[in-house]
């Protein structure tokens, strides 16, 4: 995991544009990895929705606890976002 933050942490930095096929190769890499933690289904839909709400409220407090910056990782949230819509 740490590999593939790294890689799309990259990308937000080079702002590589995110209809890139490499860049949406490593999204549809994010996602299938943050789908074995959702549910299928609206209840999978309402638990992403809290883990947004949940980063959005307390990044900070949360990227203490990770090795990269609060800041960054807001960016690669804001990247990986536009990116799914470019889909």
């Amino acid at each position: 995991m740490g590999e593939l933050v790294e890689q799309l942490l990259g990308h937000v930095r080079d702002t590589t544009p995110v209809d890139d096929p490499q860049v949406q190769d490593l999204v549809r890499r994010w996602d299938e990895l943050g789908a074995m933690f959702h549910a299928v289904g609206e209840q999978g839909e309402r638990t992403k929705a809290a883990a947004r709400r949940m980063w959005q409220d307390n990044s900070a407090e949360l990227g203490r606890s990770l090795p990269w910056p609060a800041e960054r990782m807001t960016a690669l949230v804001g990247y990986l976002e536009r990116a799914r819509q470019a889909r």
